[in-house]
């Protein structure tokens, strides 16, 4: 609660964007729609950057584009900060690589997490 209470209220247009991408977000996940899911993701960190800022957020859009990522993910207590890859995805190990690659000129111990798969 003093986390929240530091970084001050939602604005209403911010608000309104979050509700947006949340909507997409239920039509994307169901759908398996990596791709959409992907860009809600990044434009969810871009959006909360503006209230929390993320010290490594722009080294992680870069390392993410150099990737051919999905994009990114945040906790939006800003205490994690991942590239997103479909860990089904033919060029999966490719691109696991060279993410570790790209993170790790400003991240000397880059954490791996997978997901479970077939959740549907």
């Amino acid at each position: 609660m003093d986390y929240d209470q530091r970084r001050g209220e939602i604005s209403a247009s911010h608000r309104a964007e979050y509700r947006e991408l949340l909507d997409r977000a239920r039509i994307a996940i169901p759908r398996g729609d990596t791709a959409t899911i992907g860009r809600i993701a990044t434009a969810s960190a871009l959006l909360h950057q503006k209230r929390a800022p993320k010290k490594h957020l722009n080294s992680m859009l870069k390392a993410s584009e150099a990737t051919d990522a999905l994009g990114v993910i945040v906790a939006h207590s800003g205490t994690m900060i991942g590239i997103l890859l479909d860990r089904t995805a033919a060029d999966f190990p490719r691109k696991l690589r060279s993410a570790l690659a790209n993170v790790s000129t400003f991240d000397s111990s880059p954490k791996i997490y997978l997901t479970m798969t077939g959740c549907r």
